[in-house]
């Protein structure tokens, strides 16, 4: 089994439920290669920067939660 880190967005809904529910945030397809972890790490923050006039500022208000969640992938999946 492969360990993976993602990032998910915890929202509630507006209606009269109070359900929540979430998303994978943001859903760029954001990548970049560097020489280094520290390098990628800095490209790819300045390519979230660029990206993130796209995404809808009401959805980003309605955020109640943000968490980092593990999951365990067959090998299959995670390669």
């Amino acid at each position: 089994m492969a360990k993976v880190k993602v990032g998910v967005v915890i929202y509630k809904e507006k209606d009269e439920s109070g359900e929540y529910y979430i998303a994978v945030e943001p859903l760029s397809g954001a990548q970049v290669q560097g020489d280094s972890v520290e390098e990628v790490l800095e490209k790819i923050k300045d390519e979230i920067k660029k990206m993130s006039s796209a995404w809808c500022e009401s959805e980003l208000r309605e955020a109640v939660d943000a968490r980092l969640i593990e999951l365990e992938l067959e090998e299959a999946a995670a390669e």
